[in-house]
């Protein structure tokens, strides 16, 4: 007889894993999100030999809550360090299963910890491919974006505005000077996010000075 344990869960908003597919799933995302078994050589490799990731992006699409939650989880993990080598064959099998779309859908779900999850997921993508970056806004991913804006957890308002630097900003080499993407910043701007980044400056004295100079940051690029 196999017991789950439920007490594995990778954080508190996430329901706790109700069948062995999801416990996998969850175990996938803890071992990604440690440095030491990340960094293993074995550990990318043996995700990619077994199909972890296409595994992960059926759980993505999956009815079933504890399945997806798990899957996108895991899948924030692994794309996390997507701008090194051993992080660019996750990112590319992702892309190459057009599943953007599938990770872009959570980000409607009614739990702001998914939503927030799916998007840095997203942002681990457009930064391994920066050709995810309008494909990402073709989705209504700025929208959605705008909406974590208003978060009252300063921790998701940190992360949201970092994506959004991430989203507005072309980085083509490490020694080169970042460019803004116009038809990105444009769509923000109808989108009014000037208007939003001000509404986060006025409430400064309910978070850290790192999120508020992140957010003069980026509210710069939009005056």
């Amino acid at each position: 007889m196999i017991v789950i344990d439920e007490n594995i869960i990778l954080h508190t908003w996430a329901d706790n894993p109700k069948t062995i597919g999801a416990l996998a799933a969850s175990q996938i995302g803890i071992f990604a999100s440690e440095v030491e078994s990340y960094s293993a050589p074995c550990f990318i490799e043996d995700i990619i030999q077994h199909g972890a990731v296409e595994k992960l992006l059926n759980f993505a699409n999956s009815l079933e809550r504890d399945k997806f939650e798990a899957a996108v989880l895991a899948l924030s993990f692994l794309t996390e360090n997507c701008k090194l080598h051993i992080a660019v064959d996750i990112v590319e099998r992702i892309l190459k299963k057009n599943a953007t779309n599938s990770i872009v859908r959570h980000m409607h779900d009614t739990k702001e910890g998914l939503r927030s999850t799916a998007s840095i997921c997203c942002r681990n993508l457009y930064l391994g491919r920066p050709v995810v970056q309008r494909q990402f806004m073709n989705l209504g991913g700025g929208y959605l974006l705008m909406q974590l804006l208003g978060s009252s957890d300063a921790t998701i308002v940190f992360e949201t505005v970092l994506n959004l630097l991430d989203l507005i900003l072309v980085r083509y080499r490490q020694d080169s000077e970042d460019r803004i993407n116009s038809d990105i910043k444009m769509h923000l701007h109808a989108l009014n996010i000037a208007q939003k980044l001000d509404d986060i400056i006025k409430r400064k004295d309910k978070l850290d000075p790192e999120t508020v100079n992140e957010v003069i940051k980026l509210k710069e690029l939009f005056d």
